[in-house]
């Protein structure tokens, strides 16, 4: 049977993104449609309706609080006065 990969993966079996691939062994079939992995691409095989794609915008990143001062680093081991 052939399926649509909508997410890549590698494996047993390995595809990319997109593509278009047939798997003979049902048992991995089926676990990769179960994980969301690839769609049926047969009409014969009950699919859910496609979504309409939606256009991703462009998320805006908030800025990050840096620390107000600089962090001193320590030192290991043993003090001079040590000896």
């Amino acid at each position: 049977m052939k399926y649509k990969v909508l997410v890549g993966f590698s494996g047993v079996i390995s595809a990319p993104l997109d593509a278009e691939i047939e798997i003979i062994n049902q048992d991995w079939a089926e676990d990769l449609l179960k994980a969301g992995y690839i769609e049926s691409l047969e009409s014969d095989a009950v699919s859910e309706p496609a979504e309409e794609e939606t256009v991703n915008e462009p998320i805006e990143e908030e800025p990050v609080d840096e620390p107000e001062e600089p962090v001193k680093k320590t030192r290991r081991g043993r003090k001079a006065s040590e000896g």
